[in-house]
């Protein structure tokens, strides 16, 4: 585990090729979520990150647009050119995909959605491969 020590967040490598699951509890705050990207960011840079699994089952989702819209660019700029499944709330929208896809575009990066950890980690699985 690479750390619980961010509040709302848990970053976890499941692979050693490279796929970090990132689980979202409760409500991720701006300092939280800036915690998290360094991190990220970091194993990116290093090229130990290939593909991000975040596990949003449990997050409140921000009802500030901006924030979700930002949160979703610095996590895209974070990665870089990277795979990320995405197991979004009960509560996500289709405007809210949409966010997450336009973020996904402009950073180059491919973007699925999944009901289950199961298909998301497989499909990451999958993506490293390719």
């Amino acid at each position: 585990m690479i750390g619980k020590d961010i509040m709302g967040v848990t970053l976890q490598l499941l692979d050693e090729r490279g796929l970090m699951l990132a689980t979202l509890d409760g409500v991720v705050t701006r300092v939280d979520h800036h915690a998290a990207m360094d991190k990220v960011r970091a194993l990116a840079e290093r090229g130990d990150l290939r593909a991000l699994l975040i596990d949003g089952r449990s997050v409140d989702v921000a009802r500030e647009a901006s924030f979700r819209a930002e949160m979703w660019e610095e996590i895209m700029a974070a990665i870089g050119p990277c795979s990320v499944a995405y197991i979004p709330p009960d509560s996500f929208t289709p405007a809210r995909e949409a966010v997450v896809r336009r973020a996904a575009e402009e950073w180059d990066c491919i973007v699925a959605f999944h009901p289950t950890m199961e298909a998301a980690t497989g499909w990451c699985l999958d993506q490293m491969t390719v």
